[in-house]
């Protein structure tokens, strides 16, 4: 009877080994940043396929909590477009893929979700151009265009030449892009002025280059002699490390060169992180030919793809020669610890019942930068689904770039047969890391007792 029993328990052990597949998520990987109403395409993979469908989950990045449900049941075909709803709160997440059955599971690496505000709206005047004469009782051409969320109708007046004092009013209807054609009055004094494209709150506003009022049209050699000599702001970024460690201390320098013959009103240079600003200093008195260098230090506190865009003088309110060089931008990838299960040793040698079993565990940083504190979990079970226990041990120190370290776990089990301990490295995430996939491994091995058939039958060895 007990050799049914056993033979029974082998058939047993053997199907589930050749059904038993594992899944597995591509997609969205670790460091991703998306924003709500974005897309997501959700990639995996079960090897072998052999499960009709799964469920989808979204998680907070500590995978303890569950935010929402994606979808209860969907066919598993490795892909789901999942388009983010406007009322995630943002941070970072995951992804849970799951089959039905709950046999098979995989999360997907930590990625953010922003609010990302729509691109603010902007008026720009590209006429008059900049000098331009317009004689008393001539015309002077006006056009503009807006981009992003401009609310009309616009209103057009003309300003001084710092555009700071109003002169008078031009027109206070008109489309959000176009133009029109002013007869400049008689009473309009002679001098320098600039015309102000703007929303009827004033929250939104164009500039011109300046243009000068003259009392009557000069030949072209005089008036050439008094056109204006204008400034030309160049923003330009000092080369940072490309690829930073998190949590590394990491310093950007810009610099801001007047290239033109005159100086600029005070101007405003500002940094963005995406669509989100971070910094904003007010520049004065930056005469031709000097420079003025701005220092910013970055701490990144997640790991992947940043980029920073810095611009002076964007809402032109000065007259600059040159525009094409009022903006740069730079790019980081920054870099993180990679903890990977390099190595497991199992029993190799003949166990019996309620000795212990050992097992050693070796962990390697192969990442860009020194880990925390991180915990290493081993699950003992007599079978995939069956567990026996759960002990973890704790690297209190971390480890260093290129440093491993190695544990060991023992375990009584009560009974004979195929074993399957599973290691996992960091599985609660309490540590970025460049990759998760490699956070994960599993071992089998197999516990023998004595075979006795009969008295005069010897015993057999079973490894």
């Amino acid at each position: 009877m007990k050799r049914s029993i056993y033979v029974f328990m082998a058939i047993f052990f053997v199907s589930w080994m050749v059904n038993a597949g594992v899944l597995s998520i591509t997609s969205p990987t670790a460091g991703v940043g998306f924003c709500t109403g974005d897309t997501v395409n959700i990639v995996w993979h079960e090897t072998p396929k052999d499960h009709a469908d799964v469920k989808i989950r979204l998680f907070d990045h500590t995978v303890t909590t569950q935010i929402l449900p994606i979808n209860n049941s969907t066919p598993n075909d490795g892909s789901y477009n999942w388009i983010i709803p406007t009322n995630i709160p943002p941070g970072q997440y995951v992804i849970r893929v799951r089959t039905l059955d709950n046999q098979e599971t995989d999360d997907s690496g930590i990625f953010t979700i922003s609010n990302c505000a729509p691109p603010p709206g902007s008026i720009d005047v590209t006429k008059p151009t900049l000098n331009f004469p317009v004689n008393l009782g001539g015309t002077c051409p006006i056009e503009w265009n807006s981009t992003g969320t401009v609310a009309g109708p616009l209103k057009v007046g003309l300003f001084n030449s710092t555009g700071s004092t109003f002169i008078r009013s031009i027109n206070n209807n008109v489309a959000t892009n176009g133009s029109l054609n002013w007869t400049l009055p008689n009473d309009v004094n002679s001098g320098i002025y600039k015309i102000k494209v703007q929303t009827q709150d004033e929250s939104i506003t164009g500039v011109s280059e300046v243009f000068k009022v003259m009392m009557q049209f000069a030949p072209v050699g005089t008036m050439q002699a008094q056109m204006l000599p204008s400034p030309d702001l160049k923003i330009s970024i000092i080369p940072i490390p490309e690829s930073p460690a998190i949590n590394q201390n990491t310093y950007v320098k810009f610099k801001v060169e007047n290239l033109g013959k005159a100086t600029p009103v005070p101007f405003k240079l500002r940094v963005y992180m995406g669509q989100t600003k971070t910094d904003q200093w007010t520049i004065t008195d930056l005469k031709p030919g000097r420079s003025r260098y701005m220092s910013k230090k970055l701490n990144p506190r997640g790991v992947g793809y940043i980029a920073w865009t810095v611009t002076v003088d964007e809402d032109k309110f000065t007259k600059d020669s040159d525009r094409t060089n009022n903006t740069a931008v730079f790019k980081m990838i920054v870099r993180g610890p990679d903890l990977k299960i390099t190595q497991i040793h199992t029993p190799d040698y003949k166990k019996t019942i309620q000795q212990k079993c050992k097992i050693r565990v070796t962990i390697k940083n192969v990442g860009h930068a020194d880990s925390g504190k991180f915990e290493v979990d081993c699950n003992w079970h007599t079978c995939p689904l069956i567990a026996q226990g759960r002990k973890y041990k704790v690297c209190e120190q971390g480890l260093k770039i290129g440093e491993s370290i190695t544990f060991e776990f023992t375990h009584r089990y009560a009974c004979l047969g195929m074993k399957y301990p599973d290691i996992d490295v960091n599985k609660n995430r309490t540590i970025l890391e460049e990759d998760y996939s490699n956070n994960h491994g599993s071992t089998a091995f197999h516990l023998s007792g004595e075979n006795i058939v009969g008295k005069d039958v010897p015993r057999t060895k079973n490894y």
